[in-house]
């Protein structure tokens, strides 16, 4: 029994050290990795330019855009930096499997992207949150799920801290900027 857990010992130790000096992998990963921007990077001239990425909290289901907001564009985001004017576009149905949350908006700024009413079923995910040069720039993707037999208008909503976020923000669904509406 001892032989066979020292030769299972050297077979699995070696494959670490191949694994860990094989420079195959090690590029795999390095491709794998740069998908995103990196942290930094230089534009054309060599300045040196730095990208951080952003913490957020996107909130459970049950949160829509009231019936009373026209969204005149097709995507549109909202920047909310208090109760009142999210009370205003948002609101909540509450169900037995859901809870609306509690946002500290003396330390936390909410953002919305949403699309005109229609009766196609929208998905909305966020495919990152990045600040760069000052500028936060929210990247969304929108995927149609098919039709239904009414019309609503979806809605993403994240938080995240006020540090993070201002109005000098960038908010793009499916790669086009898109109206960030923060006054009401």
């Amino acid at each position: 029994m001892k032989i066979f857990n020292h030769i299972l010992f050297s077979i699995i130790a070696a494959s670490l050290i191949g694994a860990c000096k094989s420079p195959e992998s090690s590029t795999k990963k390095t491709e794998t990795q740069t998908s995103t921007p990196t942290p930094e990077s230089k534009d054309e001239v060599g300045e040196l330019k730095t990208t951080q990425m952003i913490r957020y909290v996107s909130f459970p289901d049950g949160y829509f855009v009231k019936n009373d907001v026209s969204v005149k564009e097709e995507y549109e985001a909202y920047l909310f930096t208090n109760k009142v004017d999210f009370d205003k576009i948002i609101g909540f149905g509450k169900t037995s499997t859901n809870n609306s949350i509690l946002i500290d908006f003396d330390e936390k700024n909410v953002f919305a992207v949403t699309r005109k009413a229609s009766n196609e079923a929208i998905k909305f995910s966020l495919h990152n949150v990045l600040k760069s040069e000052g500028v936060l720039n929210l990247n969304f993707q929108s995927k149609s799920l098919g039709v239904k037999s009414f019309a609503s208008q979806p809605v993403y909503l994240l938080y995240l801290d006020k540090k993070d976020s201002g109005s000098n923000c960038k908010v793009l669904v499916n790669g086009k900027v898109v109206k960030l509406n923060d006054k009401f």
